[in-house]
């Protein structure tokens, strides 16, 4: 069914909500946060017209749904432990979306056209690939204004076409490599029932969604893709007996190391950085590697103080910078740098049970995935899992918003619902 079929059919409700969850996913990987609250907005008043009590009946039993509010929740009652509750409130707001978006979703499961799923994963995919269109553009006229491909900076050359320059436009470029990377899963299963011609399509812009991740120098979210693709390569070669899928995994890692034999020296210096246990926490010569442990070591003694209820959301920054200040490393306080980690940011504000209601609602995603057999949402709950573990997500809207509404969009078909849909 083609994807431009749909736009007149809004003649009914479900309809209606077909394309609004579309036009959402559509718009996520833009950045533009004025589109996406409209689009929300809009959600919530359709939902509001089109649902009954059975539909929000539905959706208030979910299991992922209650596991979302009971992590919300905690959170929000951790306020009232925390001195700086404005802070706290406003830090809960980022984080609405837990509450509400994954509930419009799985209330209205049993209403959403056959086709829902197909419609969103393009509108998805089409977002992607007109937000690197628009970012590789800026990148081209920032360049050509510049009369260079870069400019110089005290730490070296900064490339208009990689990093922070390129996604620029858009969002910090760890998150934008989340997006492109659910983007690449969703493109393999689109490619896998579409037509001849745009089964090419798909399977050429899988290429092009890699090549964009490398130039935003995304090395966890890389390796994530890479771990993933590498047991997909185990599962298949063992479900199929044909082991020459074990060799899947080094296709990007050798188009990769080809890219890297190509790229500039600033690039390659950014891509082996490795760890240097011996940083001096106090001094300036950081790299990403030695940033991020130098935060984790700060936000442990965080955590360590406050294992069982954490600061309280709120005093969660103001603790992770005065442990900063405690350390001597200035430059994660003049920076304002977060945990880099959103499992310890998490313990760091709500303590272990915090923790532990994450992990819930993250391995109860999984659970479902495994027993809906939907290899989408497996892979890309997998890639995300592991983006976490030095990307703070969940602390900004963009990270919010593509777990709570992705991934309950992939996941709001049950065997029971199937049978009523299908």
């Amino acid at each position: 069914m083609g994807f431009t079929s749909h736009l007149p059919k809004i003649n009914s409700a479900p309809a209606r909500l077909e394309l609004l969850i579309a036009a959402l996913l559509f718009s996520l990987p833009l950045g533009q946060e004025g589109l996406t609250n409209i689009l929300l907005f809009a959600l919530f008043i359709q939902s509001l017209i089109a649902y009954r009590w059975r539909h929000w009946r539905e959706g208030f039993k979910d299991p992922i749904w209650i596991l979302s509010a009971l992590f919300y929740s905690y959170l929000f009652l951790s306020i009232t432990w925390a001195e700086d509750q404005a802070s706290g409130l406003r830090q809960m707001e980022t984080k609405t979306a837990f509450l509400l978006a994954p509930l419009f979703i799985l209330a209205g499961r049993k209403t959403w056209p056959a086709s829902s799923r197909e419609f969103g994963l393009k509108a998805f995919w089409w977002g992607c690939m007109v937000a690197m269109l628009w970012a590789l553009s800026n990148a081209a006229l920032r360049s050509w204004d510049a009369g260079a491909l870069y400019i110089s900076h005290e730490a070296g050359r900064r490339y208009f076409f990689a990093y922070t320059h390129l996604a620029s436009p858009l969002m910090h470029p760890g998150y934008l490599a989340a997006y492109l990377g659910l983007g690449l899963f969703s493109a393999v299963e689109l490619q896998d029932k579409a037509k001849k011609n745009w089964r090419w399509i798909y399977r050429l812009s899988i290429v092009f969604l890699i090549v964009f991740m490398v130039l935003l120098q995304a090395r966890i979210n890389l390796i994530a893709l890479f771990m993933v693709i590498g047991l997909a390569a185990l599962f298949l070669a063992w479900q199929r007996k044909a082991y020459i899928w074990l060799g899947l995994p080094l296709l990007p890692i050798l188009a990769l190391g080809l890219f890297m034999g190509l790229a500039s020296e600033d690039m390659q210096k950014r891509y082996f950085q490795v760890p240097d246990f011996d940083y001096d926490i106090s001094g300036t010569d950081f790299n990403s590697a030695t940033y991020r442990l130098a935060e984790w070591k700060c936000a442990a003694e965080v955590i360590e103080s406050n294992i069982w209820t954490g600061t309280g959301i709120g005093d969660n920054r103001q603790a992770l910078f005065d442990s900063y200040r405690a350390n001597h490393f200035w430059e994660g306080l003049n920076k304002g740098y977060n945990a880099h980690n959103q499992y310890l940011e998490t313990m760091i504000a709500g303590g272990l049970p915090a923790l532990i209601l994450l992990l819930s609602l993250l391995l109860y995603y999984t659970y479902r995935a495994l027993r809906q057999m939907d290899f989408l949402a497996l892979s890309g709950l997998l890639f995300l899992m592991i983006s976490l573990s030095t990307e703070s997500m969940f602390e900004r809207v963009w990270g919010v918003l593509i777990f709570t509404l992705f991934f309950p969009f992939l996941l709001m078909r049950t065997k029971e619902s199937d049978s009523d849909v299908y």
